[in-house]
């Protein structure tokens, strides 16, 4: 009974990230049909399936359109709210405007700068 109930949560946790993601229209598709963008969506999905404790993302909206960048965000900042820490790496500033995220910014190869910025992100 415990592994049926388990595999009925995995099944629900698995259709909450594909509506989350809004990626209905893909779950029937092999992913080697995905775009670029789509399978870092599926990764960056795949990575916060099961509400981890902490989550490592390497450019995770990289090949994203901007509608798709929006629904990303939302999530990871979602399961930010819900508890999970989140590490991101990118060389991109265009993060979302949170006053709660530390940036850490390495200007040369022995230097890393740690600030919290108030204002932006």
């Amino acid at each position: 009974m415990l592994k049926k109930n388990h595999i009925f949560l995995s099944f629900q946790a698995v259709k909450n990230i594909v509506s989350s993601f809004q990626m209905g229209g893909y779950i029937d598709k092999q992913v080697q049909s995905y775009s670029g963008g789509m399978r870092r969506k599926l990764c960056v999905a795949v990575s916060l399936l099961g509400q981890p404790s902490l989550v490592f993302l390497d450019e995770p909206t990289a090949g994203m359109d901007p509608v798709a960048r929006k629904t990303v965000w939302n999530q990871i900042l979602a399961a930010a709210a819900r508890g999970t820490s989140i590490v991101i790496t990118t060389h991109r500033y265009l993060l979302p405007q949170r006053h709660d995220l530390l940036t850490i910014s390495v200007f040369d190869l022995l230097r890393v700068i740690f600030s919290f910025q108030h204002d932006r992100v």
